[in-house]
């Protein structure tokens, strides 16, 4: 007898499933028409202590991050007075530098680029700073030490 296994008829080890085209894109795709935000923007009263203005750029950065699924992204001053609300150029500027020195953004910039933002919560965490009076960030002002615009949360500055 010729057992010539490539001639020979196998039984069907598994079954295809085919998905309709919508369905498999929906399977694929993570949830999506929110933008998750860290809890501790809230829960560590972090929004309490950012001005309108700042929190409205820091949740713009969000969305383009992290509602993206990006790690960072470029975006120009003019998409945030757009999207922000923010009439005057050099507000949106200094809301972006308070961001900054509270480690919650990281932005590369380079000449002849749109800026590239990073949102880095991380980096906030780890410094625990919060800004003085003066700065587009809320603060009842009661430090009276001179600094570079930060001091450490735990007042001991």
């Amino acid at each position: 007898m010729n057992t010539n296994l490539a001639h020979e008829q196998l039984e069907p080890q598994g079954q295809v499933v085919h998905f309709p085209k919508n369905e498999r894109k929906a399977m694929s795709n993570k949830e999506e028409r929110y933008t998750k935000m860290p809890n501790f923007l809230i829960d560590g009263q972090l929004m309490a202590l950012l001005s309108d203005k700042a929190f409205k750029c820091l949740m713009f950065i969000m969305r383009q991050t992290l509602g993206f699924d990006r790690a960072s992204h470029q975006i120009a001053i003019t998409q945030f007075q757009k999207y922000c609300g923010i009439k005057k150029r050099d507000t949106v500027m200094t809301c972006i530098r308070d961001l900054e020195e509270l480690g919650l953004i990281k932005v590369e910039r380079k000449t002849g680029y749109l800026n590239e933002y990073f949102f880095t919560p991380d980096q906030y965490r780890e410094t625990g700073l919060v800004p003085l009076k003066g700065s587009t960030v809320k603060g009842d002002g009661t430090s009276t030490v001179e600094r570079d615009g930060v001091v450490p949360s735990n007042g001991t500055g």
